[in-house]
């Protein structure tokens, strides 16, 4: 009877570390499927009725022009351009997006020279409302800067008159690598991607950007699950060594 009763608390045991096991490989399972399905969304410039190449954004929208002071509150609707004749000596597009401008021959090849100011675009695009971690390479002539939901992302350039666009390369230009942008958002179900190009040396003009969004994890939402699995791990853990 006593081996019986040994046999039957061992077995409990057992369990008890398989079930702790078993516990383990679900909070790291559960870690694992978070990051996989973590939302990511992309972003990337493009004229009105272009292909987005893949970018859930929507088409670059004019939203106006003002020679002294730049246009940061509003959504576009003035139609834009893929500009693809005359690039050079600008870079090429980065890849899955495109160099756009509210005038479809403001390229230096092609001759147009934008009057010296401000030219503010927009696009949206949908998110799951949340934390979000962020990316973006911008390319501009002469500079640019960019604002998420109102929120500055990245600051023009130095714009002095060093030609073919700004080159102090502490914001957006239009030579060399992309300017690349880091930070964080707040994202709501609707949000607004705000460029305001800067134009200020009498040739050509235009705007480029290519960019991801990635969900993340609150803070409290992990510390939460992490308190619980640990809680539980331990009531198990004890039961296990009795």
């Amino acid at each position: 009877m006593l081996l019986g009763s040994n046999s039957l608390a061992v077995s409990e045991k057992e369990m008890m570390k398989k079930v702790l096991i078993v516990l383990v490989a679900v909070a790291f399972a559960a870690v694992f499927v978070s990051a996989a399905s973590a939302g990511t969304i992309t972003l990337g410039s493009y004229g009105t009725g272009e292909s987005s190449l893949g970018a859930d954004n929507g088409a670059l929208a004019f939203l106006g022009f003002n020679a002294s002071t730049p246009i940061t509150v509003g959504t576009g609707s003035g139609t834009t351009y893929n500009l693809t004749s005359g690039i050079s000596p600008w870079a090429n597009p980065i890849t899955g997006s495109n160099w756009v401008s509210e005038d479809a021959n403001s390229t230096v090849g092609q001759g147009s020279a934008p009057a010296n100011g401000y030219y503010s675009y927009t696009t949206s695009f949908n998110a799951t409302p949340g934390m979000y971690s962020g990316k973006l390479g911008i390319y501009a002539d002469d500079t640019a800067e960019v604002f998420l939901n109102g929120t500055l992302i990245a600051a023009f350039d130095t714009n002095t008159v060093n030609g073919p666009c700004a080159q102090d390369h502490n914001g957006p230009t239009c030579v060399g690598d992309p300017f690349g942008a880091l930070f964080s958002a707040t994202l709501g179900s609707t949000n607004v991607l705000t460029i305001v190009d800067w134009q200020s040396g009498g040739s050509a003009a235009g705007i480029d950007f290519e960019g991801s969004l990635t969900s993340t994890p609150e803070p409290a939402s992990l510390l939460l699950l992490g308190s619980g699995l640990a809680t539980l791990a331990g009531i198990v853990y004890r039961k296990a060594k009795r």
